[in-house]
C-alpha cells in the first residue's frame, strides 16, 4: 500500500489533531508538506507525541510557577 499524498496527510493530521488545542502558529499544511513518506500510523503517532510533549511542558510550567515552558 502506498503512503498518503500531501492532501491525505493534511486530512489525517487534521483528524488526529481535532481534539487537541493547537497553538496559533501551527500550520497543518506545512506539516503535511514536511511529512512526505509518513504513513497514516506515523502521522497519528506524531500527533499523539506532540500532545504528550505539550502536556509535559504545561505541567512543568505549572510546577515551576511560571507560564513559560521548559528551557
Amino acid at each position: 500500500m502506498d503512503v498518503p499524498n500531501r492532501t491525505a496527510r493534511r486530512q489525517i493530521v487534521a483528524l488526529h489533531a481535532a481534539n487537541n488545542p493547537l497553538a496559533a502558529d501551527v500550520d497543518l499544511d506545512l506539516l503535511a508538506q514536511d511529512t512526505f513518506g509518513f504513513s497514516g500510523a506515523h502521522l497519528e503517532s506524531l500527533c499523539n507525541e506532540a500532545a504528550i510533549l505539550a502536556f509535559r511542558d504545561a505541567v512543568y510550567a505549572l510546577s515551576a510557577g511560571t507560564t513559560s515552558t521548559r528551557p
